[in-house]
Order: structure tokens, then C-alpha cells, then sequence
């Protein structure tokens, strides 16, 4: 959180890089569970105040912008049916998939079919092409 309003206030001095005015004011701090000194986020992320404590009298003559944030985002929940039932079905997946990896590594099953990868070369290179296949791939032209 204090990211983005450090990189806010950042930004907002690189993008001004002929004028001779900045922000004014220091930043609302607070004690943390630590007692170091971090930005109160409360004031500016929740909407609840204005974040930099300036001084009234200087204030009268400084032009106020006012700063509207929106956060926007995706965000997941477990609300309704249709979603708990994916969720129920991808624990499922994941579960056989565990299944099925340890019990072929515990067992050493595997397909003996294809023993060394000079066969299945081989049969690539001996195979003729089908006509279905005509055009699948990028560079094919007949």
C-alpha cells in the first residue's frame, strides 16, 4: 500500500519535470506493531481524509487538486453453485493427477512402447504424409 502512494507521489514529480512547484505538506504517519513510522493508509486508500497534513495559513494560496481513486481488479469468491462445483471438480483433477504420478514413480510403470527416441524419429521420417495433415503446420505448401 505504501508503494502505491509513494510511487503516486513519484510519478507525479517525474511527470513535472519543468515546473518548480511539488506537493506540499508531510505525509499522515503512524506507529506500526514495530513502533517504526509508516504512511497511514487509512487516510488516503479508504477515502477516509487527506493523507498530507499542511498548514492552514500556508495553505490559502496553493491550488487544490482533488484525487479520486478507484481500485479495479479481479478478485474470486466462492459464491454460487457453478463455482463451487469447479473448484470441487479441480480438487478432483488435482487429486487423480497426484494419484496417478505416485503410483507411477512408486511402481515404475510406464509405457515401454517407446524405448529410445531414435524410434519414434524413425517413424516420423518413414511415415508418409496423410493427406488430412495437408497444410497444418507453418511452411507447408503442396
Amino acid at each position: 500500500m505504501e508503494e502505491a502512494v509513494l510511487s503516486g507521489s513519484m510519478i507525479n514529480g517525474l511527470a513535472r519535470p519543468g515546473f518548480t512547484s511539488q506537493l506540499q505538506g508531510s505525509m499522515r504517519m503512524v506507529n506500526d506493531t514495530d513502533n517504526d513510522m509508516i504512511i497511514d493508509r487509512d487516510y488516503w486508500l479508504r477515502g477516509k481524509g487527506n493523507i498530507f497534513i499542511v498548514n492552514l495559513a500556508e495553505s490559502q494560496h496553493w491550488v487544490r487538486l482533488g484525487v479520486h481513486t478507484t481500485l479495479e481488479g479481479c478478485a474470486y469468491n466462492m459464491r454460487g453453485a457453478a463455482l463451487k462445483t469447479a473448484v470441487g471438480m479441480l480438487l478432483i483433477h488435482c487429486v487423480l493427477a497426484s494419484t496417478q504420478k505416485t503410483y507411477a514413480i512408486v511402481s515404475s510403470f510406464s509405457s515401454t512402447s517407446w524405448g529410445f527416441i531414435a524410434e519414434v524419429t524413425a517413424l516420423a521420417v518413414n511415415s508418409s504424409p496423410m493427406t488430412k495433415l495437408r497444410n497444418t503446420c507453418d511452411g507447408i505448401t503442396r
